[in-house]
């Protein structure tokens, strides 16, 4: 079937022709003399990205609000709509859309709550060692007397210690070694020596696997520990407000699956308009209709539009799309047959057949799991 039209019908024509779901586009007049394509690249990826947007969304409501359904409602696929309730939906798709970016943002927000907990956490877990230190962690120590902090070797002993500083500085009038905590990977410690010797003392320990903390804090540990906590909770509260608020915008569900479909229609349809050959005031749109519905098309289009509606017959050797036609029991396994390829002009249809064999081996199945 071809049509050739006015341009200015086209956005009719080629909605008319989408809602009507029975023709298979394949542009023939694409290296016409006088005929152009235009480019829809930007309007199709923007309606796609909106689209996106939609699922988005509703895989975050899907994640706070779950919809209720029952184990079988997998297999029952989309519901159906009216062309009223679609309307109405498209005709809200700002605010749709509005909410979609709110569900976005307010997701986007418990994401870095949630980053922001776990350094948190980590930083609790860095601290764990140096709870039972009564002191910040960045004390420098007295006048006199330096405090050097850090982690040795799991197998070093305090008598270790105090060997490796005599055996380096054995000029070294005073150390102090106090072990703060031990477990499999290190020892945690702290070493008192007098600050004119802290740089050779250090130095020393340094030799025997002394390391300073990547992390220190100015607060007790025990205290800095709290404080992380409370932070902790602070951001967990604001997750499950978040959260609810989320969960506030379920009564948008429907609409934003309606809104999305209504983009990734549009979509379609940009992508099928950038293929269509045009001139300067006319337009060809040509593809392949199971014969019986060609009366619906040309009525469809050719009483309510200034077109030229041409209908001819397959040439010989043409390849056209593939249609299975089935009764009501088989028709519901074409998909099946679909997923592994669609049979060609003048091959052999199995749906009939195999749906028999299909529900009958899958209830010896399900009876031999039940």
């Amino acid at each position: 079937v071809s049509i050739c039209a006015l341009k200015k019908d086209r956005k009719g024509i080629l909605e008319k022709i989408q809602s009507l779901g029975i023709m298979e586009m394949n542009q023939v007049a694409g290296d016409e003399e006088g005929f152009a394509k235009m480019d829809t690249v930007n309007a199709r990826q923007s309606f796609e990205k909106t689209a996106h947007l939609t699922e988005a969304a509703l895989q975050i409501l899907e994640e706070y609000a779950p919809q209720k359904q029952s184990m079988l409602a997998g297999l029952a696929g989309k519901d159906l709509v009216s062309q009223e309730e679609f309307d109405e939906a498209a005709a809200k798709k700002k605010k749709v859309i509005s909410d979609a970016n709110a569900l976005i943002a307010k997701n986007k927000e418990i994401v870095e709550k949630k980053a922001n907990i776990l350094k948190l956490e980590n930083q609790i877990e860095s601290l764990s060692p140096w709870l039972s230190l009564d002191v910040p962690m960045n004390y420098a120590g007295t006048d006199k007397v330096a405090m050097l902090l850090g982690t040795m070797p799991a197998e070093t002993l305090p008598e270790t210690v105090y060997a490796k500083v005599a055996e380096h500085c054995p000029e070294t009038e005073a150390v102090d070694v106090q072990v703060i905590e031990k477990d499999a990977d290190a020892v945690y410690l702290v070493v008192f020596c007098l600050r004119t010797e802290a740089g050779k003392v250090e130095e020393a320990l340094r030799g025997g696997g002394f390391s300073r903390p990547s992390q220190l804090t100015s607060k007790v540990p025990a205290v800095k520990k709290e404080q992380l906590e409370t932070k902790i909770r602070q951001l967990n509260e604001e997750i499950n407000k978040t959260g609810e608020e989320i969960k506030g915008y379920s009564d948008s569900r429907r609409d934003l699956k309606l809104v999305g479909d209504y983009f990734r229609m549009r979509a379609d349809k940009y992508n099928v308009l950038g293929t269509l050959p045009q001139s300067q005031r006319t337009f060809v749109i040509s593809g392949y209709a199971v014969k019986k519905t060609v009366p619906v098309l040309e009525k469809a289009i050719g009483e309510r539009y200034d077109c030229v509606i041409d209908v001819e017959d397959l040439k010989e050797g043409e390849e056209p799309p593939t249609l299975l036609k089935n009764n009501g029991f088989s028709e519901t396994v074409e998909g099946i047959v679909a997923s592994y390829g669609l049979p060609q002009k003048g091959e052999f249809d199995p749906t009939t057949i195999m749906s028999f064999f299909y529900v009958f081996f899958f209830g010896m199945m399900l009876s031999d799991a039940a």
